[in-house]
């Protein structure tokens, strides 16, 4: 994916959509939609990410969200706000803890879980086959 960040007054107002790469699947991190929710360029609303361009908006279903995700049932895996904000800060004991606690409390094994840091997005299909890279 390729995106130019479109300004004015110094601050980005939407993205100029190069192309979308050779694949629907995109990863956003926390920083990013950090930003772009607090500059106005991006929404999210439930599952939905949409990305404001110089067309229409880019619109992505968010397939996971950053966290503890349990690998066999793909359920998330809920951590304390305050062992978030720990793991976030480079200690993740406290999230860790409570990702085991409730694999044990669902009989699972203790290795099955993901973290991601990220966004885990796939554009619309129609977008995408609007903007991707050529193979």
């Amino acid at each position: 994916m390729r995106l130019q960040r479109q300004f004015r007054d110094g601050k980005c107002t939407h993205m100029r959509v190069v192309h979308t790469g050779k694949s629907p699947e995109q990863n956003f991190s926390q920083r990013l939609v950090a930003a772009g929710l607090a500059e106005g360029w991006l929404t999210l609303a439930g599952d939905t990410l949409s990305m404001k361009t110089d067309g229409e908006p880019l619109r992505y279903t968010v397939k996971r969200r950053p966290g503890y995700w349990c690998k066999s049932s793909g359920d998330a895996i809920p951590v304390s706000a305050v062992a978030w904000g720990m793991l976030m800060g480079g200690n993740g004991q406290l999230a860790r803890a409570e990702t085991l606690a409730w694999l044990a409390s669902h009989g699972k094994p203790a290795t099955d879980y993901d973290l991601t840091a990220a966004f885990e997005c796939v554009l619309d299909p129609a977008q995408h086959a609007q903007h991707q890279v050529e193979a």
